[in-house]
């Protein structure tokens, strides 16, 4: 626990010192908001979900390094943009960003690569694994907290998070249940449970061109149950580079959680990020009336 600790500060003290270079303000990732990244713009992660604008308000999302034993895609579409505007109500005043994302994913490939090879002895060689789909939707709403002024620039972009996972399945399944807390989760839809979880996130301007990403889920399986899960994020992210192309994120996460015994952990997050943007993507097209316009809200962030 103390490894992982002094890993954490060490990588947070190393992008503080990397953004002293940096003067430009960074620009907001999309990643876990109702925002979608602009039309023809790639984000090409290490370890995340690489990102690329299919339309003005539609992204795809996959992690190429992952996809031949683990096929999967997720779409994320913002669906209703409402700008700010001037008016005492504070609630009326805020700008309001509403989106979703729907992903599908096939793990029998995995499932049985980690069988065969014995993988940490999760399951018995005899384990008998269907043909799974599992299935992820959430549904996201982000607004702005501070609005832009002559004197300040907009910042602080709050998203809640509503989102469910679950599988469909043929074929007979003895799969167990998994003693690391994490796979506990994220397969127990394999067995005709549903998973939910509720979670709100913030994202603001810190310092120069560096940014923070702080968030807190709530997870669950099942509707009644006891098995449940507390996590927390944060995140410090910024660009450098030749036109701050390369996005750096580094950070921690903490996780409480009783699947299916309570225990508690503290992670390091790390991420390199490149970003191929297009003369399309660097375009500022107009949106129709009460659509999200990527470009439109960039200009609000600088």
């Amino acid at each position: 626990m103390v490894k992982k600790v002094k890993i954490i500060c060490f990588l947070i003290f190393s992008i503080l010192i990397f953004s002293i270079s940096g003067y430009s303000q960074c620009p907001f990732s999309t990643i876990g908001t109702a925002k979608t990244v602009s039309k023809n713009e790639l984000n090409l992660s290490l370890f995340y979900f690489s990102l690329y604008g299919l339309t003005k308000t539609l992204e795809i999302e996959a992690k190429p390094l992952e996809f031949a034993i683990l096929p999967h895609i997720n779409l994320k579409k913002t669906w209703y943009y409402k700008k700010s505007e001037r008016n005492k109500n504070w609630l009326k005043s805020r700008n309001l960003i509403i989106g979703s994302l729907h992903g599908i994913n096939y793990p029998t490939m995995t499932l049985k690569l980690a069988r065969n090879k014995g993988f940490r002895n999760l399951m018995p060689i005899t384990t008998d694994i269907p043909k799974i789909l599992a299935f992820r939707n959430e549904i996201l709403i982000s607004t702005i907290l501070k609005n832009k002024t002559s004197c300040d620039p907009s910042n602080f972009l709050l998203t809640l998070k509503l989102g469910t996972k679950f599988a469909l399945q043929k074929g007979e399944n003895t799969l167990p249940y998994f003693d690391n807390p994490f796979l506990f989760r994220e397969t127990s839809i394999y067995h005709k449970k549903l998973l939910w979880y509720v979670g709100l996130g913030l994202d603001g301007h810190l310092y120069s061109n560096v940014n923070f990403s702080i968030d807190f889920d709530y997870k669950s399986i099942g509707l009644k149950t006891d098995y449940r899960a507390l996590e927390h994020n944060f995140l410090l992210y910024g660009q450098t580079g030749s036109r701050d192309r390369i996005r750096l994120s580094i950070g921690y996460k903490v996780s409480w959680s009783n699947f299916p015994n309570k225990k508690f952990g503290v992670f390091p997050l790390f991420d390199i990020t490149y970003i191929f943007k297009t003369s399309k993507a660097n375009s500022r097209d107009l949106f129709d009336p009460g659509v999200y316009s990527p470009n439109d809200e960039d200009r609000e962030l600088e």
